[in-house]
Parts: structure tokens; C-alpha cells; sequence
């Protein structure tokens, strides 16, 4: 064998080694690694905590709330329905007045309508009852164009004042009993219906006598 094959049979003989298996030591270092320790202690995973259910949220009932007229909620309607007689004062709306008109102003101007039928007194509460009649606050001094007197037991009496309707106003502002309110505009239209059922008075046919 020459010298060159020898060198090469070194060369070819030593190449392997670096793909060679671990040694007897790197084996069970390796499988020390590898193997949990025996006296090492387990830790056991903590036991995870149960979300909280919640508790239903009890609902509250629903308040139902009893829209009550003024009429009902001032306790009138039932006295109004149980008036014995209705006077009621009405002044032409056309009419101009030299002077502020107040309460005895319209009563010795104004045309009187009265009645004791009960069913013209039933009418009369109907149709008060169905114009929206609110209370107010309002604090400036009206001119009353109409006027209603119901005449109760005992000699009490409710009172209703209203003013004449404006153009520029969808209502009327009025007292009753000396509480200041507001009505429907149409109102006073229903007035002037419920007076020509009552009467004739000469002097108020001019805008009343239409509704008869």
C-alpha cells in the first residue's frame, strides 16, 4: 500500500466520527434530562374557581298611571253633574268695551242664559268636560267674556270665567273657582251651542242664533 492510500484510508476513517453516536456519558446525561427527577415535587395544577351564576334581576311591574281629567282630578265632575241650576253670561265677541271688562262688567252687558233641566245640565258638563281643561299658571289679568255659575246644595256654586278667543291663540285662559286654567279655544264655540238650546236673548242672537 502506498503512502497516499494510507493517508486517504486516515482521512476516510476519521471523516465519520463527527456523525457518530453519543457516548455512554452524553447517553445518560441525556436521559437524565429527560427523566423528571424522583425527588422533585408534583405541582399540581390549582383547581380553577367556578364563575358565580347570576341571580335574576327581578324586575319591577310595570306602573300604570290613570290619566285623570281636571273636572276628576280637582273632585268637580260629580258635583257639576249634580248642580241644580246653570246660569251663564255671555257678551257679543265683536263687542268692544270702552273699559276693562271684569266679572260685573259682563254680567250687567252680557246676555243671560239659565236653566234647571237636568238634561240640558248634563250636556252642559259634557261638553266643559271635553275642551282640555288644565290648570295654569299664568298671572296676567284676563277680561272674562264668559261666565258660568252652577248653583250646587247649600248655596255653594262653581264658577267658571274664560276670555274671548284670540286668532293667534289655540286656547283660552279662564279661572274656575278663582284657579287659573286653560281650555280648548273651542270652548267658547260650544258655549255659544249650549246657550241656543236654553233660549232666546234678542240682544246675543246676532252670534248665537247661528247655532240653533
Amino acid at each position: 500500500m502506498s503512502m497516499s492510500q494510507v493517508a486517504f484510508g486516515q482521512i476516510s476513517m476519521e471523516a465519520p466520527l463527527t456523525d457518530a453516536p453519543p457516548t455512554e456519558a452524553l447517553q445518560t446525561e441525556i436521559l437524565q434530562a429527560g427523566t423528571p427527577q424522583a425527588d422533585a415535587p408534583k405541582v399540581e395544577a390549582a383547581p380553577q374557581a367556578e364563575a358565580p351564576i347570576p341571580e335574576p334581576v327581578p324586575t319591577a311591574a310595570p306602573v300604570v298611571k290613570a290619566e285623570q281629567s281636571y273636572w276628576a282630578a280637582e273632585g268637580l265632575s260629580a258635583r257639576m253633574r249634580k248642580a241644580r241650576a246653570i246660569t251663564l253670561y255671555l257678551m257679543d265677541p265683536a263687542l268692544a268695551s270702552l273699559k276693562a271688562v271684569d266679572e260685573a262688567h259682563l254680567k250687567d252687558t252680557g246676555c243671560e242664559y239659565r236653566t234647571e233641566d237636568p238634561a240640558l245640565i248634563a250636556n252642559f258638563a259634557d261638553t266643559v268636560e271635553s275642551a282640555s281643561v288644565r290648570s295654569s299658571s299664568f298671572s296676567l289679568q284676563f277680561e272674562p267674556r264668559e261666565a258660568v255659575y252652577l248653583a250646587l246644595g247649600g248655596g255653594s256654586e262653581i264658577k267658571l270665567l274664560f276670555e274671548k278667543p284670540y286668532p293667534n291663540q289655540s286656547e283660552v285662559l279662564g279661572q274656575i273657582n278663582g284657579q287659573p286654567v286653560s281650555a280648548s279655544k273651542s270652548l267658547v264655540e260650544s258655549l255659544y251651542r249650549w246657550a241656543a238650546k236654553v233660549g232666546r236673548v234678542r240682544r246675543c242672537e246676532g252670534f248665537v242664533g247661528r247655532y240653533r
